[in-house]
């Protein structure tokens, strides 16, 4: 078992949620905070984010702006995907846009692995 995954399981027993909840509920707030830190210039690459489980979707398409569907609801224990498959999306990951000099992914796990810790120290 991964370290990733015991935390999951910890957070899960210290909010009393069952884990297809919290790994749902996981899922959709990094995939929002990754698509918010995401650069606007024409908007194609925020709305070409495709979250999907067990295998990406790797599409791209002129999206009209969507929120973030909804994680299955056997969630745990399955691999969820996020991706991207515009050409410059790795550029724009590693500080091509000024709008986002640091990046969204990188920033938004970052961020999850803090409030994660955070949350099951009690720390708030």
């Amino acid at each position: 078992m991964s370290s990733f995954q015991q935390q999951i399981e910890a957070f899960a027993k210290k909010t009393q949620k069952n884990l297809d909840t919290v790994v749902r509920e996981t899922c959709f707030n990094v995939s929002s905070e990754i698509q918010l830190r995401t650069p606007v210039k024409t908007g194609m690459a925020r709305n070409n984010w495709m979250p999907a489980i067990d295998r990406p979707d790797v599409r791209v398409g002129p999206w009209a702006e969507q929120p973030i569907r909804p994680v299955a609801n056997k969630a745990y224990g399955r691999i969820y995907y996020f991706t991207n498959s515009l050409p410059y999306i790795r550029k724009l990951e590693y500080g091509w846009s000024k709008q986002a000099p640091n990046g969204m992914v990188r920033l938004a796990v970052q961020n999850f692995k803090k409030q994660l810790r955070e949350a099951i120290n009690g720390v708030k």
